[in-house]
């Protein structure tokens, strides 16, 4: 939209950067959380703690997805903690060449992701994990009351791939198989 301001002669364009979510029918399974900022949102701009934090929450996220050792799951969940209470800015550590490795619960690895995520704005080995996991899959993550280890369950046992099949097995009650969803679990993943 442009708008034209009384003390210029050039029209002045207003921009709504936002992102909008488009607006589900209610009673359907496409009513899912706002999608959360990923770490390649605004690659150009200086991240701040809590961008990093939620990117280091991400990758814990698609290492359980992917099944891979609860250890390397949970400290990236710990590093995320520590990142998201540190004081200091991250970007400017890594701009001073400062040892994150300093920091609690960083070590090598993570503090070469760190580096890596301030420096590119990317983060390679996450990207890598997204190629390995079907996008259906992530994106059932953002039904509220699923989460990557009940994503995870209904992937190896009743081989939901995206929202549609977890719709279909709703629809057919077979999520009633599956440990440790509830009635009342079901309901909710059904609103």
């Amino acid at each position: 939209p442009e708008a034209r301001s009384h003390h210029l002669t050039n029209p002045v364009v207003v921009v709504d950067l936002r992102v909008r979510q488009p607006r589900a029918q209610p009673g359907t399974l496409s009513q899912t959380r706002p999608r959360r900022p990923t770490m390649t949102d605004h690659p150009t701009m200086p991240m701040s703690n809590a961008e990093i934090a939620e990117a280091f929450r991400e990758m814990g996220d698609l290492l359980e997805i992917s099944g891979a050792n609860p250890f390397r799951v949970r400290a990236y969940r710990t590093a995320a903690d520590n990142i998201q209470d540190e004081p200091r800015a991250l970007r400017d550590m890594v701009a001073n060449g400062d040892d994150l490795e300093t920091l609690p619960g960083i070590g090598t690895d993570l503090s070469r992701s760190i580096t890596q995520l301030v420096q590119e704005g990317e983060f390679p080995e996450a990207e890598a994990i997204k190629q390995q996991i079907d996008p259906g899959v992530r994106g059932i993550m953002r039904i509220p009351g699923l989460g990557p280890k009940r994503v995870r369950k209904l992937h190896d046992e009743l081989g939901i791939k995206n929202v549609d099949d977890l719709q279909t097995a709703l629809n057919q009650n077979r999520l009633a198989a599956v440990s440790g969803f509830s009635p009342k679990l079901q309901d909710q993943i059904a609103q």
